[in-house]
């Protein structure tokens, strides 16, 4: 309590709240509305994250029709990316290999796609990896070396495994690229 007793420490607290105008007191009849609005669904109003999340869910599943073996490629590729090698190590990489496997006899992307996601992760990691050891210095026995490849690889194949997932699934909303005309068979100006 304070020296002026009970009542002194209503008027301490009266102050505090004279000086805070945004602290407002909540009493248990009266709910916090931030709360009430995230709690409730009112019939005809959503929330943006909702609303955002519902949009994305409506556009993957008009995508899925479509193309069901593209899209089941690309999530597999996501997951394995975000899976693989830690926590789940083999699940990421049977993922990461079905992935491959689903997307490999898609008709929908043209082999420059295909190289675009599938091995270029691969090939940055090696590249990645090289730069990292090259960075590094030198050192005098091989546990270095077996330690910057380990700490470097797996979040340089994890980020470029993602990547390539999401520019497949960008391509596919794209659509197929439109075959260019060979040079015997386009118009000569004369």
């Amino acid at each position: 309590m304070s020296p002026a007793g009970p009542a002194g420490h209503r008027a301490a607290g009266n102050s505090a709240r004279q000086s805070f105008p945004l602290v407002r007191p909540v009493s248990a009849a009266e709910p916090d509305p931030a709360l009430t609005s995230l709690l409730t669904r009112r019939p005809g109003r959503r929330s943006r994250l909702g609303g955002l999340a519902g949009g994305a869910g409506a556009v993957a599943a008009r995508m899925w029709r479509r193309s069901p073996l593209e899209v089941t490629a690309v999530l597999a590729l996501i997951l394995a990316g975000l899976l693989y090698p830690f926590p789940v190590g083999l699940l990421g990489f049977v993922l990461w290999v079905a992935g491959i496997m689903l997307a490999m006899p898609s008709r929908r992307w043209d082999a420059r796609d295909k190289w675009t996601g599938l091995a270029t992760p691969v090939l940055v990691t090696f590249i990645g990896t090289a730069i990292a050891l090259a960075l590094g210095g030198s050192h005098h026995d091989y546990r270095p070396y077996l330690h910057e490849i380990t700490t470097t690889g797996p979040p340089l194949l994890r980020a470029a495994v993602v990547l390539g997932g999401l520019y497949l699934g960008w391509r596919i909303r794209r659509g197929p690229r439109t075959p260019s005309v060979p040079p015997w068979n386009r118009p000569h100006r004369i």
